[in-house]
């Protein structure tokens, strides 16, 4: 529901990329840490589907 809410408020905005349960690599080069946040907001990255994120 908060992903949803969220996708809603930044869908007139082409460059914020919303996310629910996606697996997130935070550290380059090591794939051992890994996280699924319930919702994750992206400014400056566009729309679309990911299998995952890294950052």
């Amino acid at each position: 529901m908060i992903k949803e809410n969220l996708e809603i408020l930044f869908a007139n905005n082409d460059d914020v990329f919303v996310a629910g349960d996606l697996l997130w690599y935070p550290v380059q080069g090591n794939n051992t840490i890994r996280l699924a946040p319930d919702a994750m907001v992206v400014f400056g990255r566009p729309k679309g589907d990911r299998g995952s994120y890294r950052q």
